[in-house]
């Protein structure tokens, strides 16, 4: 501002010294001429401040002009970049010159040139397919009325791009007959994303993306609303992955998650579009079928699943066969409010389980009974392993096929209940699977069984060899071999007396892991049993690849082997297989002369069943040791 001044002052300064100069010079002329030419250059000069004088304030006002343009410049700057960054863009369609501008930012979100001319029915065409005739009918009504209007919608761009606007806006008309539609539209896209990852989250499984719990119960009580105004049915399909819990503590979590998520997809298969498959919790599931005609609907759907299931399943780099327990519940002929559904669905599942798995059961009353004796039983258990009451070890002897003397026996256990009395392991050992009690329970058996063979050699039987069950979940016991270590040494007993049993189920899924434990137990000096020979999926597997002493022949071929053929030819097989392998054999389920006859000339090397012994209490077992006289 200084400046300025200065230069100001200076210029009149000059003025007026030249202006008093052209004076001095005025007066001291000699002549006419002389004095005209100063006159008239102090006249000029003098003119030419005046003119200055009047064209500075124009001068000003041209730099204020100058500098209002460059302020609205900026402002239209700051504005786009506002547009931008908030993703607002703004357009007008004249409606009677049927011209239309774009700012920008309307550009920037169809994803075009801003030199691309744009005309209203090309601008219409982005809109998706969906939202077309809504958004045309709000803006005809706008025209109509001259009001304003509300809307989201998405736009359809390339490449199967989908962008979701807001936008407000008026049509606005004039008294001249003039027309105009002036709108605003905000880019949505990132909220109407997060809202629908929000509702994923509250609605669906993380893992499977299948319905939850919560979606589940909507459509249920939905679908009963329906049945309920049309007369019609519905059904809820409750299923279980019949030792998924097995799959997880061998192959780990991660293999047990692509699992659910294969099986997911698979479920997705078997029903109909307008069926919900719900991922209910850990490994069960639940379909809900709509509108079905009655239970040989559901049965239809059940089967339909078993079957798919009932092959070999490759997830990762592990082979899998999978079965599933299905418990069906029909409304409104088992329940009609959605927990009973889904309780007496959940009840009619057990029932399968209870069957032996691999199957489906309808819910009926009876199931209703059974389920409220089994939760308690099932707490009953809970403290009869807790305080160690109860829980008795019976033993059924195994008898020499040559001699007929006592080679051994196997270690069953039992649970003899306070109000109940005796009760079977097929009425509490699934309990103690399926809740997590089996750990314990086996521990409980193993050290009973190992004290008891101690007593046994100290009546004089030093070489009775006892075999003890070893269940799927308590096989995967990371504590199994030093417990059993831990008893031989407390209990002074011989690992040579010791023998333990383990189904083919056991290795199914891992057989590195079930050679690692089952190598540990026979460095210790015990002796490993295959149960249930011929009845699974890999039996020459085991005898190749672990340290198999003994193959127990299952009941189930020996029973019928006089009448039938081909169980006769079946179990011959499997002893001279033996036989051949160095292994010995052992016939359960025994009850007559001629299966004992047949058995003997087939070269089996010891029998086991109610012949010979049922299972009996320790002190009875210890008396039939004494008192037994072979039967020659």
């Amino acid at each position: 501002m200084k400046i300025n001044i200065y230069s100001i002052t200076l210029k009149a300064l000059l003025l007026l010294i030249i202006s008093i100069s052209m004076f001095i010079y005025y007066i001291f002329s000699e002549t006419a001429d002389e004095r005209l030419t100063s006159l008239l250059m102090l006249s000029t000069i003098i003119l030419s401040y005046y003119i200055y004088k009047s064209l500075k304030p124009l001068n000003d006002v041209e730099q204020s002009f100058n500098n209002l343009n460059e302020e609205i410049s900026k402002k239209e700057a700051h504005l786009k970049d506002a547009q931008r960054i908030a993703k607002i863009g703004s357009w007008e369609y004249n409606l009677v010159t049927k011209t239309l501008s774009l700012s920008d930012e309307v550009y920037r979100t169809l994803g075009i040139k801003l030199s691309t001319n744009m005309e209203w029915e090309d601008f219409l065409n982005y809109i998706d397919d969906n939202d077309y005739n809504k958004v045309l009918a709000v803006l005809d009504d706008a025209i109509k009325y001259g009001s304003t209007f509300d809307l989201k919608y998405a736009l359809k761009l390339k490449k199967n791009k989908k962008v979701y606007v807001q936008t407000s806006g008026k049509v606005r008309k004039k008294q001249d007959g003039s027309a105009k539609i002036t709108a605003v539209s905000m880019d949505i896209s990132s909220d109407i994303k997060n809202r629908q990852r929000i509702e994923e989250l509250a609605y669906y499984d993380s893992l499977t993306g299948l319905a939850n719990r919560l979606l589940l119960k909507d459509r249920i009580a939905k679908s009963i609303q329906h049945a309920k105004r049309d007369k019609e049915n519905l059904a809820l399909l409750f299923m279980d992955l019949d030792h998924f819990k097995l799959i997880n503590d061998t192959l780990g979590h991660g293999v047990g998650d692509e699992l659910l998520i294969y099986i997911s997809r698979l479920l997705e298969k078997q029903v109909r579009e307008a069926d919900t498959i719900s991922r209910f919790g850990g490994d069960e599931f639940i379909i809900l079928l709509p509108n079905v005609k009655g239970i040989n609907d559901a049965e239809i759907v059940a089967k339909k699943i078993q079957k798919a299931l009932q092959q070999k399943h490759t997830i990762g780099s592990h082979q899998l066969y999978v079965t599933t327990s299905i418990g069906v519940s029909i409304y409104p002929e088992h329940a009609d409010s959605i927990d009973d559904l889904i309780t007496n669905a959940d009840t009619a599942m057990y029932e399968a389980k209870k069957s032996g798995r691999n199957g489906y059961k309808i819910y009926s009353l009876s199931m209703a009974k059974c389920a409220n004796r089994l939760l308690n039983l099932e707490q009953d258990l809970a403290e009869a392993i807790k305080n160690r009451n109860g829980i008795e070890i019976y033993y059924q002897a195994k008898i020499d096929a040559t001699n007929n003397t006592i080679s051994g026996a196997e270690a069953l256990v039992r649970w003899n209940h306070q109000n109940r009395g005796l009760i079977n392991p097929s009425d509490f050992i699934y309990i103690a699977e399926s809740t997590g009690f089996m750990i314990e329970l086996g521990y409980i058996i193993i050290e009973k069984t190992i004290s008891h063979v101690n007593e046994f050699a100290k009546q004089g039987f030093k070489d009775l060899k006892v075999a003890i069950n070893l269940s799927c979940r308590q096989f995967q016991d990371a504590n199994l071999v030093t417990f059993i270590s831990s008893m031989i040494k407390k209990h002074g007993v011989k690992p040579s007396q010791l023998e333990f049993e383990i189904t083919e189920s056991i290795s199914m899924s891992n057989t590195d892991e079930t050679l690692r434990i089952l190598t540990e137990l026979t460095s210790m000096g015990v002796s490993i049993a295959i149960d249930d020979f011929g009845t699974g999926y890999s039996s020459l597997l085991y005898l190749k690849k672990f340290p198999i002493k003994t193959i127990k022949i299952d009941r189930s071929f020996v029973m019928d082997m006089a009448a039938d053929n081909s169980d006769r030819v079946i179990t011959q097989t499997i002893v001279l297989m033996a036989n051949s392998l160095n292994l010995s054999t052992v016939a359960e389920g025994v009850e007559t002369q001629e299966q004992v006859d047949l058995l003997k000339d087939m070269g089996c090397n010891h029998l086991q069943g109610f012949l010979f012994s049922k299972p009996i209490p320790k002190n009875e077992f210890t008396k039939f040791l004494k008192n037994y006289i072979p039967n020659h």
